[in-house]
């Protein structure tokens, strides 16, 4: 695909727990699992309109109290096995998603 232009750009998704694979135009950018938590856009991106696609992968911890939770409602299915569980119904759960905010940031370079 053509570059809109000779710039480049970054998809920047502010933050986000605890991990975000990313597709633009149909076409797979990367996964990110740290800050800064952006990809390079560039080659993908075009003028008009778009299409983002983000999938996150919330922390496993959370997943582990909610099926205390569902347990404990009566539900019997369980998405996680563990055999140290150190997590209750009441356990906090830790923040998880995408966060953002999400941006697009256009490089700018400097002149003299």
């Amino acid at each position: 695909m053509k570059n809109i232009s000779d710039k480049q750009y970054y998809l920047h998704l502010g933050e986000v727990n605890v991990i975000a694979k990313v597709w633009l135009n149909k076409k797979e950018i990367g996964t990110v699992w740290t800050y800064p938590w952006q990809l390079n856009i560039s080659d993908y991106i075009k003028l008009g309109e778009n299409q983002l696609e983000i999938e996150v992968i919330n922390p496993w911890v959370n997943r582990l109290i909610g099926d205390k939770v569902l347990s404990d409602g009566g539900v019997q299915k369980h998405y996680t096995s563990t055999t140290y569980q150190p997590y209750n119904k009441e356990s906090p759960l830790l923040k998880s998603g995408l966060l953002g905010p999400v941006r697009i940031l256009e490089v700018v370079e400097k002149s003299n």
